[in-house]
């Protein structure tokens, strides 16, 4: 009986040598090797984005949500993809740097935890969602030192705009002027 790893395409003659019929999809013990090594390399990240969308699953859903429907926050949308490409082309740079990873970072993420503790608590949205920026700030300094924190905080930092502020303080900023032009026409 043959295993799967000894059967092979059919092989077809097309005229310009020899061709696999249907996709060539090379030896299945290789690609599961490559797979297993990339988990190797990888698994903290893995591990930790696995971490991260379980305790933050929540926030991001009524963070996805916000930006959805409320057209003032609608940039949120967008801002996570430029992030991503800002960080994309730092990658060279992020990669010749030599990481010095800092045990304040642990701190960092220990805070960033208490603030999501204390933000479920109170029930206050935008503590929540301002612990994800400041758990993956202290997820940078942990695993990779100040140096990179420096070259990732204006993208980081661009992550601040897609968090929408907290009700008082937006009707604080925004409401006035109407309400001052309200009075102004009764006088």
């Amino acid at each position: 009986m043959l295993s799967v790893n000894e059967l092979q395409p059919a092989q077809v003659s097309t005229g310009f040598g020899n061709a696999s019929a249907g996709m060539n999809r090379g030896n299945p013990g290789k690609m599961r090797m490559k797979l297993i090594c990339l988990g190797k390399r990888y698994y903290k990240e893995l591990i930790i984005l696995v971490g991260l969308t379980i305790l933050y699953r929540q926030v991001l859903r009524e963070l996805s949500w916000d930006w959805w429907n409320n057209p003032d926050y609608s940039q949120g949308l967008i801002l996570p993809f430029v992030t991503l490409f800002l960080l994309w082309q730092r990658r060279e740079k992020l990669a010749e740097t030599p990481s010095a990873p800092s045990n304040l970072g642990l701190a960092v993420i220990i805070g960033a935890l208490g603030l999501l503790f204390a933000g479920e608590l109170g029930a206050e949205f935008f503590l929540t969602r301002i612990s994800l920026l400041i758990f993956l700030a202290g997820l940078v300094l942990f695993f990779y030192g100040w140096k990179h924190l420096k070259m990732v905080s204006f993208p980081g930092g661009l992550l601040l705009l897609a968090i929408p502020l907290p009700a008082i303080l937006f009707n604080q900023i925004t409401f006035p002027p109407g309400g001052y032009t309200w009075k102004m026409t009764i006088n």
